[in-house]
């Protein structure tokens, strides 16, 4: 039984060859590791197709992505492989094909770019689209102008501006590849082959455009979202990174400093922001962002990617450990196209390995922020958890009587703990009362004219007087006074 968890451990790893490659401009290294890649998913591909003839069970096919073609596509492939087969036969059977992409009909295309989007996080987050045959592709970068309140009949003081208008040249970056195809996969027919080509197209494309739109430097490649827009253009070198942010912590006074800073337009003017977008190496996320920002809740579950501001975050090889990218996603424009028109061309600059054919794919297209100040560069090599503290205190303390009682005495009114305050009569009859106070954990002390009495204890009153009884309730720093003024008889 194949171990799901190792083969997706595989295909990351060769995934992370590819893309160390690309930032290390290392091409034997980017061949070698494009050459794994092919063999593993030519292999597993075949495998697919044994295990469906055995069973012919759709599910093999849902799972792999083998889709129905259209009767365009179904002619384009057949053509193909009629193309690969004579060439296999001819005299001179070593070279290379280019200009597959150039041919793929529309409905490929489009089925790539919404399968990019829809399996890699970062570019769905941006505005990532398939543009066509198209040459150059205008964004508009105009600024959000206001309008301006005058009485009615008068003259229209202000003239609302356009643009600046960026235009982005579609066939200034080429995203090339090789594709070998064995024989043997033409054997398994056109659907099979297309969900092939498709998948290294698809994948290929992906994270060579994710490497452009991160890291790129704008020499035959896409500006990418770390690089310096402002900054001199170099031939060779291209625009030179960002300085970065130094990002210590996730806490509100950090996060809310990086985006007052994207919250400026290059031309000076503040612009609402909803939502930012955070991409960080993937080991970075498990071992800086995952620990700041996961939480455990009162009911004993945790949270995770929690942040002071709503923030949608993604993971990409492209940025080297400790480096990170923040800024408002849709600001990026990436188009995506073929230079439609051009034809499947025979060259004998490459050999190829025996039984096997060669292709070189070309995909067209371009990228940059439509604004300098969209994506900041941050440092998290230092990113510490900050645990936040909670200060436990006791509740404060209350001094309040629970009840107070005096036997054979009426209260003028009836008691109540927050009323320190009362006066009682009794009759000439009644000689001695019993003074009863309580209250949880209070310390109550009880006097009768100045003189102690027991809590519960026996007061003598004299006739024709005014006793005056004082109960002392503390609890803690806590402290309140009640008292009641008792009349026995009539006074004199």
């Amino acid at each position: 039984m194949t171990n799901l968890d190792t083969k997706k451990e595989a295909k990351d790893k060769l995934y992370a060859d590819i893309m160390d490659a690309l930032k290390a401009g290392d091409d034997e290294g980017l061949r070698a590791a494009m050459d794994s890649w092919q063999s593993d998913l030519e292999t597993n591909l075949m495998q697919a197709h044994k295990d469906w003839e055995d069973s012919h069970d759709q599910q093999i096919l849902a799972s792999r992505g083998i889709k129905p073609l259209t009767s365009t596509e179904t002619k384009f492939w057949n053509g193909f492989i009629n193309r690969v087969r004579n060439e296999a036969s001819s005299a001179t059977p070593q070279g290379v094909f280019e200009g597959l992409m150039e041919q793929l009909p529309e409905t490929e295309y489009v089925s790539i770019v919404e399968e990019i989007k829809r399996e890699h996080p970062l570019l769905n987050a941006i505005n990532f689209r398939f543009t066509g045959a198209v040459v150059k592709w205008v964004v508009d970068n105009s600024p959000e102008d206001r309008a301006t309140w005058h009485p009615l009949n008068t003259k229209i003081e202000k003239e609302l501006e356009g643009g600046p208008i960026t235009t982005i040249d579609m066939t200034f970056a080429k995203l090339t590849a090789y594709m070998f195809i064995s024989l043997d996969m033409l054997d398994l027919g056109p659907t099979w082959l297309a969900a092939y080509a498709r998948e290294l197209l698809r994948e290929a494309t992906a994270l060579g455009t994710e490497y452009g739109v991160i890291c790129g430097n704008g020499v035959n490649e896409p500006i990418g979202m770390t690089r310096d827009l402002d900054a001199p253009f170099d031939k060779t070198t291209g625009y030179p990174k960002k300085t970065a942010i130094k990002v210590n912590s996730l806490d509100v006074e950090t996060y809310s400093s990086i985006l007052a800073q994207l919250s400026i337009k290059d031309n000076g003017r503040s612009r609402k922001i909803s939502e930012v977008l955070l991409v960080v190496n993937p080991t970075d996320y498990f071992t800086k962002i995952f620990p700041s920002t996961v939480y455990m809740g009162l009911n004993g579950t945790y949270t995770r990617d929690v942040f002071p501001f709503p923030t949608n975050i993604t993971t990409s090889t492209a940025l080297d450990p400790g480096e990170a990218v923040m800024g408002i996603a849709s600001d990026y424009f990436f188009g995506i196209g073929s230079n439609k028109g051009g034809v499947i061309e025979y060259s004998d600059e490459y050999k190829w390995l025996e039984d096997l054919r060669t292709y070189k794919t070309k995909m067209y297209g371009n990228g940059k922020a439509t604004n300098n100040s969209s994506f900041v560069r941050l440092d998290i090599s230092e990113l510490e958890r900050v645990v936040p503290l909670i200060a436990t205190t006791e509740p404060p303390k209350v001094a309040n009587l629970a009840s107070l009682s005096l036997s054979g005495v009426n209260f003028d009114i009836a008691f109540d703990k927050l009323r320190l305050n009362y006066t009682a009569k009794t009759t000439a009859a009644t000689a001695t009362i019993a003074c009863v106070a309580k209250d949880g954990d209070a310390t109550i002390a009880i006097t009768a004219n100045g003189e102690s009495v027991d809590n519960n204890g026996t007061v003598t009153i004299a006739n024709n007087k005014v006793t005056k009884i004082v109960v002392t309730v503390t609890n803690g720093d806590a402290q309140r006074v009640y008292t009641v003024d008792v009349t026995r008889g009539n006074p004199s």
